[in-house]
């Protein structure tokens, strides 16, 4: 909790430890990507579902992680949201390492302070793991 009597300091550390906590605690698989399909952000729960450890990530682009055709997939529905700017929210099937999932995702664009995309957000939820 943040305090009156805190430095703004210390204000800004226990907002990025609250943000850190809410992002690697929300049971959602939460992924972050760049325009080009470059893993940017991704925490447990996905890398859970993936089979991955954090650091077998770094400069890992979506062809790295997933099948080519789930891969080509994904990167066909970034450039839709990207172009038109809009998020939207699918299911999907996918057979991934660790097992065959039903996702609920919504998918965001997201952007800088000034507007130029950034990336997309995927936030999944599996409704039916088999």
């Amino acid at each position: 909790m943040i305090r009156a009597e805190s430095t703004g300091e210390e204000t800004m550390w226990e907002s990025e430890e609250n943000y850190k906590l809410l992002f690697e605690n929300t049971g959602s698989a939460i992924n972050f990507f760049d325009p080009e399909g470059k893993v940017i952000l991704m925490n447990k729960d996905a890398l859970d579902r993936l089979g991955w450890e954090t650091e077998d990530l770094a400069g890992r682009s979506i062809y790295d992680i997933l099948p080519k055709e789930i891969a080509d997939f994904h990167i066909r529905r970034f450039s839709k949201i990207i172009k038109e700017r809009k998020g939207v929210e699918f299911e999907d099937y996918f057979e991934l390492p660790t097992g065959k999932y039903w996702f609920s995702s919504n998918i965001q664009p997201v952007t800088d302070k000034v507007g130029n995309i950034k990336g997309v957000q995927i936030i999944s939820d599996d409704t039916f793991q088999f």
